[in-house]
């Protein structure tokens, strides 16, 4: 199984290692982060890895410091120098002594990432040839000099060390050379007779477009080495040469060749093109001893108001005025003349005196005796970088203040299942410190042991978009100290501006008690219902037992007042009235119980309905009452539905014989019914013009045995309703009064639509 390539990453920046390990790690690679220079050297000698990412400035030691002693540890290791400032010597010093790349922050990721996967390619080409060892060519080498001298120099020692030399003495005679011949690399001079040495680097660089170029001169400014670079010079040494600082720099040259034999190294320069232009993206100014300007390159024209040729000759300070807020000026003009430079935070004032924030580094140039020729300043305009940074300040504080106050947990999940943000609340549900849990893996810790992997796999195919995401869902979870909780999640999709998934959000509560007391709940109900199931068998064997032996106490008594009455004296035959009526009432309610009893034992028989059949059966079997009462019963037209015939015969029978019943003697009863659908449900109404109900006793009328008046006003037993109320329920419907005393009263009941 082939390893995963390591990146090291070397700054005393909290931050950055934080943010460039999240990213990185997301890309697969895997990650060390060290603070200094010492802790990085320990690292490197204990383990190989593929890519250094190397701060400028660290707390131990300079960062280019470290390029030989990690290169001698690791010769393959790529470096990338980072900085906040770069200056030229810098740049130079670290990519003549090992570094791969020099960028200068903020930085731009994509161009990072680019850049490691062309190291990263590179280094497997370097062990596939390393495999195969089939490189066997000679390398050329073309010199370039008006010199005699050196290049008979320079010709005697390539030759002793085996490679194939030819020389040049003006531009005209190289690119004679070099249309004749191939070349691996050119050591052209700056100066020579009838041409720049640098304005030959467009033509050979189109004849042999692989080949290294190394540009020769005794004096530099950063204008001559900023065009060479950017007309594709691969390295840039000064005069007098070092014989073997040049050897170091052809040998890693061509080793660089080596390693991309047959490929071209597009994404290579494109990368080394990307460092240039950070260079050039911020105010690039040059002066002589006495501060006079002698370049001044387009940003600093779009930064400051002021034209090139407007500026040019003029004094800088007074073109641009500038306070030092965290510093003296002469404290400053004596730290660039002690150390050669100068690096930090300055307030200037551009052309229409607009006050900007700046980050500046100065440094002195010398010639190669050591004078000082001038001052190479490198600008930085970080005003709405700062404004936009104070912003991202507040708003990241109140992002996180109202995260902290939400009583839910909120996690944030990558493709990978693992934890980019979560919480206060989630900390303290998961029983772990704030910031502990970044970057692990929330399948492998907080999913109970039971079925982690099935829901890692469903979680995966929602990533590839393979599945529908569940909105809303419970599951468990673990906290540190292994106590498992029920969360009710409510989870979305995270895109990114390419409509791609990278990730979910999450917020979920604590429902474990509430789980807990449904649980509860439910073996209550249960309960519950097999005590009314016991009761609802007891009520009908007790009222149907209880009917035989009632008959008969009943029979003896109306013999016994048959036979005797008129043997008896008058207290003995109201004795016997009072016997004879109770027992008729005690056989009427056992009848009415029986009939309550008997509702929902059977298996619903239900059927569809005319309930306007219904009611006419129903007017029929009170007609009598009806009559005697010379009651008015009117209806609207009513629907069809699926329900029981005998016991809505019994409903509406109930409710209108209590309608009759229940009138105002000095009123003939009037009984409307009629029903509206509305909301997926029929609404029945039955009106009456009664004597109406107490709002007080709107709940106690459908309890079974429970009268509102004396038997001696009002006949019957009090379950009417009860058993009115037992039918609708059983119909999925409600039941429910609306009355005022004296002012009638309207029961309505509610069947769901089947």
């Amino acid at each position: 199984m082939e390893s995963k390539e390591s990146i090291i990453i070397i700054d005393d920046d909290e931050s950055t290692c934080k943010t460039l390990a999240l990213i990185f790690k997301k890309q697969g690679y895997e990650i060390e982060t060290v603070g200094t220079g010492h802790e990085a050297l320990k690292k490197v000698k204990e383990r190989d890895f593929n890519l250094a990412i190397l701060d400028v400035k660290l707390p131990d030691i300079e960062g280019v410091e470290l390029l030989e002693p990690l290169k001698k540890t690791r010769p393959f290791m790529d470096i990338m120098m980072i900085t906040e400032m770069g200056t030229l010597e810098t740049a130079i010093y670290a990519l003549n002594n090992g570094a791969s790349s020099y960028i200068t922050k903020p930085l731009k990721m994509d161009d990072i990432l680019n850049a490691i996967s062309v190291f990263i390619e590179e280094q497997k080409i370097k062990k596939q040839s390393q495999k195969s060892n089939d490189i066997t060519t000679n390398e050329n080498i073309l010199i370039v000099d008006d010199d005699e001298s050196t290049c008979k120099t320079l010709a005697l020692i390539f030759n002793k060390k085996g490679y194939n030399v030819q020389t040049a003495g003006t531009g005209y005679e190289a690119l004679e050379i070099a249309r004749k011949n191939s070349f691996n690399l050119a050591l052209l001079d700056i100066k020579l007779p009838d041409v720049e040495g640098i304005e030959l680097l467009v033509p050979l660089k189109k004849m042999h477009p692989d080949m290294e170029t190394m540009m020769m001169t005794a004096y530099s400014s950063l204008e001559t080495v900023i065009r060479a670079l950017n007309k594709g010079a691969s390295a840039y040494i000064m005069k007098p040469l070092e014989i073997d600082d040049i050897l170091n720099k052809i040998s890693t040259l061509f080793e660089k060749q080596r390693l991309i034999v047959g490929k071209k190294e597009l994404e290579q320069e494109l990368a080394y093109q990307a460092l240039l232009v950070e260079n050039v993206s911020d105010a690039i100014i040059s002066t002589d001893k006495n501060l006079k300007i002698k370049s001044w390159n387009k940003a600093a024209e779009n930064m400051y108001g002021w034209n090139s040729d407007e500026v040019i000759g003029k004094s800088l300070p007074e073109i641009i005025p500038e306070e030092y807020p965290y510093a003296q000026k002469g404290e400053v003009n004596e730290q660039i003349f002690e150390n050669g430079f100068w690096m930090g935070e300055i307030n200037q004032k551009k052309r229409d005196n607009t006050l900007i924030n700046i980050f500046s580094s100065s440094t002195l140039i010398r010639d190669n005796m050591g004078k000082i020729q001038g001052v190479v300043t490198i600008n930085q305009d970080f005003t709405k970088r700062k404004k936009v940074e104070l912003k991202l300040i507040k708003e990241t504080e109140k992002i996180k203040k109202y995260l902290d106050i939400a009583g839910v947990i909120l996690v944030a999940l990558d493709k990978r299942g693992n934890i980019v943000m979560l919480n206060k609340k989630g900390y303290e549900i998961l029983q772990y410190t704030e910031g502990e849990l970044i970057g692990r893996n929330w399948f492998d810790i907080y999913i109970p042991k039971e079925n982690p992997k099935e829901i890692y796999e469903i979680f995966k195919k929602l990533m590839r978009n393979e599945s529908q995401n569940t909105e809303f869902y419970e599951n468990s979870i673990l906290t540190k100290s292994g106590e498992e909780m029920i969360i009710a999640w409510h989870s979305t999709l995270l895109y990114d501006n390419n409509g791609e998934i990278i990730g979910t959000l999450s917020s979920g509560g604590d429902i474990t008690e509430l789980k807990k007391g449904e649980q509860d709940l439910l073996s209550t109900l249960e309960n519950l219902k097999e005590v009314n199931s016991e009761l609802e068998r007891f009520a009908y064997v007790a009222s149907h037992d209880l009917q035989e032996p009632l008959r008969m106490i009943t029979s003896f008594i109306q013999l016994l007042e048959k036979r005797y009455k008129d043997k008896l004296d008058e207290e003995a035959n109201e004795f016997i009235t009072f016997i004879v009526d109770g027992a008729k009432r005690m056989q009427l309610m056992i009848s009415d119980l029986l009939f309550y009893s008997r509702i929902g034992r059977k298996e619903k028989e239900f059927s569809q309905l005319d309930i306007n059949i219904i009611l006419e059966n129903v007017i029929s079997n009170l007609r009598i009452k009806i009559e005697e009462s010379n009651a008015k019963i009117t209806h609207d037209h009513l629907p069809i539905l699926i329900g029981n015939e005998a016991e809505f015969v019994q409903l509406l029978q109930n409710l209108i014989y209590n309608a009759l019943k229940f009138h105002r003697k000095e009123e003939t009863p009037v009984v409307h019914i009629s029903a509206k659908f509305q909301k997926n449900q029929w609404i029945f109404s039955v009106r009456d013009n009664g004597i109406g109900i107490d709002s007080q006793f709107f709940d106690r009328i459908f309890i079974i045995f429970q009268r509102l008046h004396k038997k001696e006003e009002y006949d019957g037993t009090g379950i009417g309703l009860a058993i009115c109320k037992k039918i609708i329920e059983r119909h999925d419907g409600k039941i429910w009064v609306e009355s005022e005393v004296g002012k009638g009263s309207t029961f309505y009941f509610s069947i769901p639509k089947k």
